[in-house]
């Protein structure tokens, strides 16, 4: 017979923890009369056992009446030592409730020493070993979907909750992390209204997807908050976020895009920022990018200089749309038309459908047949309304 193997690792490795010599050449023998290659080591006491490093075993035989260790202590005190380790407790013959006792409290099977045989000792081991392997995989599952929902629940404490009073200003967002399972890229945004009535929006976008930046991407965005709100010049804001970019690439290299806007407390005119970041579209009759000339360069990149920005009025209805460069990138079958085929297509989208719906339609197109992103996608819309 093929000597059994755990977890595809090896041949079993057995440890029997039995102080009556004669007991020990029992079962040792049995176990050598099952022809599996079962290797065996026998020691007398648990603090022997402890001497061991527990974890080169799979399964244990454990006696309990040992010189240091009487009944069920002996188990807690093994599986103390060894979380990972199949334990079969070794009984005497009127110590049913013993046994059972000891599976309750996790050990994964009880025989009775007067009652072993070649199969009974090959099934039990066998069992054990299964069972436990079973019980492992299911412990880490469930820490991992306890890991899961943790992440999942701060992911979403740290997307924004957007700070915008005003009745007549309502908006739409939406946040589509790729290439991973997390719940937050590097990929963020940001809308605020001040008491002035002046409403700054944000929206950037971290060079590449990790957790990292996730992280580069919220300190940002909470910068850029604070920064805004503390009535910092726009070109200051972009200036101190650069910066920051800058002493965070002591180690590895980091820059990030970002299109930062101010729209007029009287929502008549908008003044845009863009920093090597795809521009925002504006949608009234028609769609158009609102692109400044020349566009600045991605923040952390080099000294920091002003990043030129363009002034447009705002006639009544008007719809604004922040994207990240997901959505015309962000599929397996990458689009080969960018952001102007992007634009394209918004045009030909029915100007009337709510702004949940616009952006729903927007993603809907640009991830085409795609299964699955390979970048993140941030879309942030506003749009005017009221009186």
């Amino acid at each position: 017979m093929t000597a059994p193997r755990y977890a595809g690792l090896g041949p079993l490795r057995l440890l029997l923890i039995e102080d009556d010599l004669g007991d020990a050449r029992l079962v040792t023998e049995l176990v050598a009369d099952t022809g599996l290659g079962i290797e065996v080591t026998v020691v007398g006491t648990l603090q022997a056992a402890e001497e061991l490093a527990l974890d080169a075993f799979e399964c244990a035989l454990l006696d309990l009446h040992l010189p240091d260790g009487i009944g069920i202590a002996s188990l807690l005190r093994l599986q103390h030592d060894a979380s990972d380790l199949a334990i079969i407790v070794l009984t005497g013959q009127f110590e049913q409730t013993l046994g059972l006792q000891a599976v309750a409290l996790g050990a994964q099977d009880f025989l009775n020493k007067n009652e072993l045989d070649v199969h009974l000792l090959q099934r039990a081991i066998g069992y054990a070993v299964e069972r436990q392997r079973s019980d492992r995989n299911e412990r880490a599952l469930l820490i991992s979907e306890q890991r899961r929902i943790e992440n999942q629940r701060v992911a979403k404490g740290l997307l924004p909750q957007l700070r915008i009073r005003t009745d007549r200003v309502s908006w739409a967002t939406h946040y589509e992390p790729g290439g991973n399972d997390a719940m937050l890229g590097g990929d963020f945004f940001d809308a605020v209204e001040l008491d002035d009535g002046t409403i700054f929006v944000l929206i950037g976008d971290v060079c590449g997807h990790g957790s990292d930046e996730a992280a580069t991407g919220v300190s940002l965005r909470v910068s850029w908050r604070s920064l805004v709100m503390v009535g910092l010049d726009p070109q200051a804001v972009l200036a101190h976020l650069s910066q920051m970019l800058r002493e965070e690439s002591v180690e590895r290299t980091t820059f990030a895009t970002v299109c930062m806007a101010r729209i007029d407390s009287d929502l008549r005119g908008v003044e845009v920022w863009v920093a090597g970041h795809p521009p925002p579209l504006l949608v009234t009759h028609d769609v158009r990018a609102l692109t400044p000339k020349p566009v600045g360069p991605p923040l952390g990149v080099g000294k920091s200089a002003a990043v030129p920005s363009e002034k447009v009025a705002l006639p009544d209805g008007w719809r604004l749309v922040f994207v990240t460069d997901g959505i015309f990138e962000g599929t397996a079958t990458h689009r080969r038309d960018g952001y102007d085929g992007f634009v394209r297509r918004a045009a030909q989208i029915d100007r009337a459908m709510s702004l949940e719906d616009l952006l729903r339609r927007l993603v809907t197109d640009g991830r085409g047949d795609a299964a699955a992103l390979n970048d993140d996608i941030a879309l942030l819309a506003l749009e005017s309304g009221g009186p």
